[in-house]
C-alpha cells in the first residue's frame, strides 16, 4: 500500500475547517450552559432594615420601609417573612408596592408583635414590599424577609 501525501496547503485548510467546527461547537455548549444558568433560581433579599431596630411614631397609612423591587425580566417568590415588632400602641401591616410606586395589595394585617413564617408570595418584575404603619403609636422593628428570584422566559 502506497502513503497518500497531503501538500501542506490542503492539511492546514483541514485544520481551520476541524478548528471551526470545534469552535462553534464550543459556542454553542456555552450557550446552552447560559440558558441553563438564567433560568436557575437565585437567593434574594427582598427587605432588610438597616440596622436591627427601627423606631417609628408615624400616622396610619405612612411607608416605614419599602425593601428593594424585583430586578426587571425577573420574578420573586418570598419565602421567609421575620417581622420583629415591639409597639406600646399601633399595628403595622405588610403591602406590595406596584412598579408605579402605588400601593397594591395588603399580605399581612393588624401585625402587633412579631411575626415570622413562611410563604409563597409572588411578586412581579418591579413589585416590591413595604411595611406600612396601619393605626399609628409608638413602635420599634426589625424586617428581614428573603427568597428567590427566577428569570422570566417566553
Amino acid at each position: 500500500m502506497s502513503e497518500v501525501i497531503i501538500p501542506s496547503i490542503f492539511s492546514s485548510k483541514v485544520n481551520q475547517q476541524q478548528n471551526t467546527i470545534i469552535e462553534s461547537a464550543i459556542n454553542q455548549l456555552v450557550e446552552k450552559l447560559d440558558k441553563v444558568a438564567e433560568s436557575r433560581d437565585r437567593p434574594f433579599v427582598f427587605m432588610k432594615a438597616a440596622d436591627d431596630t427601627i423606631s417609628g411614631n408615624l400616622s396610619a397609612n405612612t411607608i416605614l420601609i419599602r425593601g428593594t423591587p424585583v430586578p426587571r425580566g425577573f420574578k420573586g417568590v418570598v419565602e421567609d417573612f421575620n417581622i420583629n415588632f415591639g409597639t406600646a400602641a399601633g399595628t403595622l401591616r405588610l403591602i406590595i408596592i406596584d412598579p408605579s410606586g402605588n400601593k397594591s395589595n395588603a399580605i399581612l394585617s393588624d401585625i402587633t408583635s412579631n411575626t415570622s413564617g413562611i410563604g409563597a408570595t409572588v411578586l412581579d418584575e418591579g413589585e416590591a414590599l413595604a411595611i406600612e404603619v396601619q393605626t399609628q403609636g409608638a413602635s420599634t422593628f426589625g424586617v428581614y424577609f428573603s427568597g428567590k428570584i427566577q428569570k422570566v422566559t417566553g
